[in-house]
């Protein structure tokens, strides 16, 4: 006997085509494996069963890696007509390299004695009973290889059997091993569609040179840890071939509003007539990057800029678009004197109409903004109503320390409220003139 011809099997609806049923072991999706397949067929398409085969004949189709990795598991759905068949033990599967189409080439791996269930898609990822040998053949991008069916029974008339899809046969993808004629065609024998006779491969991620966005180069590195924006991969190679790296672009601003995409900040900064400032690498106009914005300062006040210029004022700012006229920046807090009163962490819309504010960031010492000196200050550091050499080591101390302010209101020749390194000349020309 021979293949028979399948014309007169009308396609059915494959409602389940999809479930998946996995010899001798259930195993969870891998989000680095990727399933290799000819056939087009999904829950709720057409498919039509094959039930053409005897015994010693199988099915093939020949596939193609899409990465650098491992044949880890095969699929192959299988149907009867009205479903609920018996489970099928059949002869083998076989993995084959390319070879010339249609005849597959040599052996790669080889499965004996499948069992394939009825209405589901039966997946194998071990050639061995006790599951100690995973199917593990190894494959490189652009690999053509052949995965194969060889039938122990004959195919009963209404299947089970395998199915091939509805929407048309691509050339040089299928073929049959036929006991009167070898290996031919499928469509030398009518099949007008592809076989459902899958592969799964685990993808290994490939390494290669890495170049960010600053430039910089790393080796080494998986390509799935070349992803950021900016970045560019050179799978293969390394920094010693690629470097030096492209020069990094990104938007530059003209403070106004205005934006240009795509320049080196050299450029921006160097060559554009005008103040003009570099938004950073990888940033484009679109993100709104030079756009205006309302920008909260320090002291509370707002200025409508740039976030490049309110950065560099160490504001806060609000966003791009928006306005200082409907933005309320956190005002700070300062010291409030209330005659010589002095009451801390104030608002200053507190303190007016009962006091005066010292500003914004004051505390209330020491020394005490609110306590008044009674005369200039004279260099008598120590009290002792001399100004001589001992007030030395006294201003010293002071100065380095925290100084009462007494020791202020005698020393603070630059009249800023403390003592520091301004109060130094002074502080000298008082001890001179004695």
């Amino acid at each position: 006997m021979m293949f028979r011809n399948y014309r007169g099997y009308v396609p059915l609806v494959m409602s389940a085509c999809c479930a998946l049923s996995t010899l001798f072991v259930t195993v969870e999706g891998r989000a680095e494996e990727v399933v290799v397949q000819n056939d087009s067929v999904i829950d709720g398409s057409l498919a039509t069963i094959c039930p053409c085969f005897v015994e010693g004949e199988s099915a093939a189709v020949w596939l193609t890696a899409p990465c650098d990795g491992n044949i880890v598991a095969v699929q192959i759905f299988w149907r009867s007509w009205f479903g609920g068949a018996p489970q099928s033990l059949e002869d083998r599967i076989t993995i084959f390299e390319g070879g010339t189409y249609p005849t597959p080439g040599a052996q790669l791996l080889e499965l004996i004695g499948p069992v394939l269930t009825d209405g589901v898609t039966n997946e194998w990822r071990y050639t061995d009973e006790p599951q100690t040998i995973p199917i593990n053949v190894p494959v490189t991008n652009g690999q053509v290889f052949v995965v194969s069916l060889k039938f122990y029974n004959d195919s009963p008339g209404l299947g089970p059997s395998i199915v091939f899809d509805a929407d048309g046969i691509q050339p040089n993808k299928n073929a049959v091993f036929s006991i009167d004629d070898g290996w031919v065609t499928s469509e030398s024998l009518g099949v007008s569609g592809d076989w459902f006779i899958r592969a799964v491969i685990d993808c290994q991620e490939a390494n290669g040179a890495c170049c960010d966005l600053n430039a910089v180069c790393v080796d080494d590195v998986d390509e799935g840890d070349c992803q950021d924006p900016g970045d560019t991969f050179y799978v293969g190679q390394t920094c010693t071939v690629v470097e030096p790296c492209p020069t990094p672009t990104g938007a530059c601003c003209n403070g106004l509003g205005g934006c240009v995409n795509g320049v080196t900040q050299y450029y921006c900064e160097n060559t554009l007539p005008g103040d003009w400032y570099y938004a950073g690498n990888g940033t484009q106009c679109v993100d709104n990057v030079c756009k205006l914005g309302a920008c909260c300062m320090p002291d509370g006040s707002c200025q409508n800029v740039i976030e490049i210029v309110c950065n560099q004022l160490s504001g806060a700012f609000e966003g791009p678009l928006t306005e200082c006229v409907t933005t309320e920046c956190t005002q700070p807090l300062g010291a409030c004197c209330i005659g010589e009163l002095c009451q801390p962490d104030q608002f200053e819309i507190d303190c007016i109409g009962v006091g005066t504010w010292v500003g914004p960031f004051t505390d209330c010492g020491p020394p005490d903004p609110c306590q008044g000196c009674p005369a200039p200050p004279d260099g008598n550091i120590n009290g002792d109503a001399n100004i001589d050499g001992i007030d030395i080591q006294a201003f010293v101390t002071a100065i380095f320390g925290t100084p009462t302010q007494d020791e202020i209101c005698a020393g603070d020749f630059d009249d800023d409220g403390g003592l520091d390194d301004g109060d130094i000349p002074g502080f000298v020309a008082a001890i001179l003139a004695g």
